[in-house]
C-alpha cells in the first residue's frame, strides 16, 4: 500500500499541477487577461508575496532545527554547483563544431546561460505534495513537520539561487534586444533582492528569541506576521498560474532547438541524478550526514527533480521567456516523429522522477544504504 500511496500522490501532484497551468492558459486564450497584466503579476509575486512566504517560513526556524538541519543548505549549494557544472559541459559540448555528425545549434550560440540555468537549478519544492503519503507508509522516516521543515530549508536556498544566479544567467542570454546598461553585479544583486533580504531577516527573526516574541500570535507583531504568512500562502498558486499563462504563448521557441531540449532533459533528469546519488551515498558511507533517516531521504529525493518552474518567472525578456517556457514543456513532454502530443508520455515522465527515488531507495532500511 505504500508504493500505491507514494503512485496516487504523484498522480495527485500532476494532475493539480496541470490543472492549475491549463487555467492560466485559458486566461490568456479567452483573452481575459493581457501580458501587461501577466507581466505586473510576476513582478508582483517575486518583488512581495514570494518573500513574505520566505520571510515567515524562515522565522519559524530555531538554533536546534538549524544545527540539525545544516547539511540541507550545503547539499542544496552542492546539487547547484554539480547542475550548473554538467549544464556548462553541455553548452560546450553543443557549442563545439562536430563537423559531418553536427553543426553548434541553436541554443548553444544565443542561450547557453539558459542551459547552465536549467541544468542548475531543480523543482525544490515538488517533495511537499509527496511527504504525507511517503510517511503514512514510512513511518519511521519522521513526521509530516519535520518533513515540511527539512524541504522548507532546502528550499529557501535554492529560490535565493533562482531569483539572484540563475535570473544574472538567463539575462546573459542573447535573445531579447534590450539595453542593460548599468545593471549592479551579481553580488549587489544577491544582498539587495527581496528574497534574500527576506529570507536573511526570518532567519534573524527565527534565531533572535527577543526578537521572535514580538512577532508570536498575540504580540504586538502577531498580525505582521500573520498577514505574511497569508500573503505567502497565495504565492506559489499564482505563481503556476502565471506559468500557464507564459506557456500559453506558445510551447516551442525558434531561438530553442529540439535537439538542444532534448540533451538538457537527459542531463537534468538522468545524468544529473545519478551523479547526486553517487555523491550522497559516498557522504553517508564517510558519515558526514546527520543520523535524520528524514534528512538523507531529502536529500536523495532533491537530486531527482526536474528543472523549477519557476525559471520561466526570472526570465528577463520575453524571447527569453518563450525559450525557457519551451524548454520546461518538453522537459517533462516527448516529441513523437509526427510532433503529436500523447497525455500519457507527459504524465509518465513527470512522475517518472519521484518514483525514481523509491526504487534506488529501501525507505525502511536505516540510513538509505
Amino acid at each position: 500500500m505504500g508504493f500505491v500511496q507514494v503512485l496516487w500522490a504523484a498522480i495527485s501532484t500532476v494532475l493539480s499541477t496541470a490543472g492549475v497551468i491549463g487555467m492560466g492558459a485559458a486566461l490568456i486564450r479567452r483573452g481575459w487577461v493581457g501580458p501587461a497584466a501577466v507581466k505586473e503579476w510576476s513582478k508582483t509575486v517575486t518583488g512581495f508575496m514570494l518573500p513574505c512566504f520566505l520571510f515567515s517560513n524562515m522565522s519559524s526556524t530555531t538554533l536546534d532545527q538549524l544545527q540539525a538541519g545544516w547539511v540541507l543548505p550545503v547539499f542544496c549549494v552542492v546539487h547547484i554547483m554539480i547542475g550548473m557544472l554538467l549544464g556548462t559541459v553541455t553548452s560546450m559540448l553543443l557549442r563545439a563544431d562536430w563537423g559531418s555528425l553536427g553543426s553548434p545549434t541553436t541554443a548553444a550560440r544565443s542561450f547557453s546561460g539558459g542551459i547552465v540555468a536549467m541544468s542548475g537549478f531543480g523543482n525544490a519544492s515538488l517533495g511537499l505534495s509527496m511527504m504525507p503519503a511517503i510517511i503514512a507508509g514510512n513511518p519511521a522516516l519522521g513526521t509530516k513537520e519535520h518533513a515540511a521543515f527539512c524541504v522548507t530549508l532546502y528550499a529557501v536556498l535554492n529560490k535565493v539561487g533562482i531569483w539572484s544566479v540563475a535570473a544574472e544567467l538567463l539575462s546573459s542570454c542573447k535573445l531579447d534586444e534590450e539595453k542593460r546598461l548599468g545593471q549592479p553585479s551579481i553580488v549587489v544583486k544577491m544582498l539587495t533582492e527581496p528574497v534574500n533580504v527576506a529570507a536573511a531577516a526570518g532567519l534573524a527573526v527565527g534565531l533572535t528569541p527577543p526578537l521572535k516574541a514580538l512577532f508570536v500570535s498575540g504580540a504586538p507583531l502577531g498580525w505582521a506576521m500573520n498577514s505574511c504568512k497569508t500573503v505567502g500562502t497565495a504565492c506559489f498558486p499564482l505563481m503556476t498560474l502565471l506559468l500557464g499563462c507564459n506557456l500559453a504563448q506558445g510551447t516551442s521557441s525558434d531561438r530553442v532547438d529540439m535537439p538542444s531540449v532534448g540533451v538538457v532533459t537527459i542531463v537534468r533528469l538522468v545524468v544529473f541524478p545519478f551523479v547526486c546519488l553517487g555523491v550522497s551515498r559516498f557522504c553517508m558511507a564517510k558519515g558526514w550526514l546527520p543520523d535524520d533517516p528524514m534528512i538523507q531521504f531529502v536529500i536523495l529525493l532533491e537530486g531527482c527533480v526536474p528543472t523549477a518552474m519557476t525559471m520561466g518567472m526570472a526570465a528577463p525578456g520575453p524571447n527569453t521567456q518563450k525559450a525557457v517556457s519551451a524548454m520546461l514543456f518538453w522537459q517533462v513532454c516527448k516529441e513523437r516523429p509526427f510532433g503529436d502530443f500523447h497525455p500519457f508520455r507527459c504524465f509518465c515522465a513527470s512522475v517518472r522522477p519521484q518514483l525514481r527515488v523509491l526504487r534506488v531507495l529501501r525507505v525502511d532500511a536505516p540510513y538509505f544504504i
